[in-house]
């Protein structure tokens, strides 16, 4: 079964924009509505009587746009990227990966995350072994994506090719050497299938189940200096 992304049930970054498109129609037309019927020329007691109603209505609108808020955040809330992956590590036992570095200096980032990141390599490396997920370690910097996959001992091995397979769950464990950067991924098509921040000091962990094959584009998604638009890799998928 399917790790439950919004992409994963037909909710990917296409879906949710129509439905934002759709809310934003609606809200114009209602907006518009009241416009036209807003009375230029009234007495005193008709002008009173306008502003009460309009006042109930501000209310009946605001009521409704909190409960669409919460609607449509309950009926997410088990497709967002930190839940996914709390939720799939928890339900393989995982419950001990570190994420805080030590204080280093600028320049010296990698080597302050270089044992969290084995830490958490050692802690799941019984589940790679065992065929239940792929590591994939992801060093960022100016401007490149540096891949590494993860040997049956628990080595580090530069990956300039990376390749997985679908339907596993790729454990990405992700920091930065030098400013923050975005991890972007983008389907064949062009479609963003998701993003998480990568940032010095910190290793941000990120599970996902790959579904379909074919190749995948790497994009910094966040302006990380001059050469921001050369930061691209790829990741393939067979």
């Amino acid at each position: 079964m399917a790790i439950p992304y919004a992409a994963n049930i037909g909710l990917g970054p296409l879906t949710l924009a129509d439905i934002f498109t759709i809310l934003l129609i609606i809200s114009a037309g209602i907006l518009i509505w009241v416009a036209t019927r807003a009375k230029h020329n009234m007495d005193d007691s008709s002008q009173d009587r306008y502003r009460h109603k309009m006042e109930r209505f501000e209310k009946y609108w605001i009521l409704v746009a909190i409960v669409s808020i919460i609607i449509l955040n309950i009926a997410l809330v088990g497709t967002t990227p930190q839940t996914v992956t709390a939720n799939t590590l928890n339900s393989l036992g995982v419950s001990n990966l570190q994420t805080q570095c030590p204080y280093a200096a600028p320049g010296h980032y990698a080597a302050a995350c270089n044992n969290v990141i084995q830490q958490d390599v050692n802690e799941l490396l019984p589940l790679q072994n065992q065929g239940k997920i792929k590591i994939v370690v992801v060093y960022a910097g100016q401007w490149y994506w540096d891949f590494y996959t993860v040997a049956s001992n628990g080595t580090l091995m530069a990956a300039k090719n990376l390749t997985v397979s679908p339907n596993v769950p790729i454990v990405f464990l992700l920091t930065s050497v030098d400013v923050n950067h975005d991890f972007g991924l983008y389907s064949p098509d062009g479609t963003l299938e998701f993003q998480t921040q990568v940032s010095p000091d910190y290793v941000s962990v990120f599970v996902y189940q790959f579904s379909h094959v074919g190749p995948r584009l790497v994009r910094c998604l966040e302006y990380c200096g001059p050469g921001h638009w050369t930061m691209m890799a790829e990741i393939y998928i067979e």
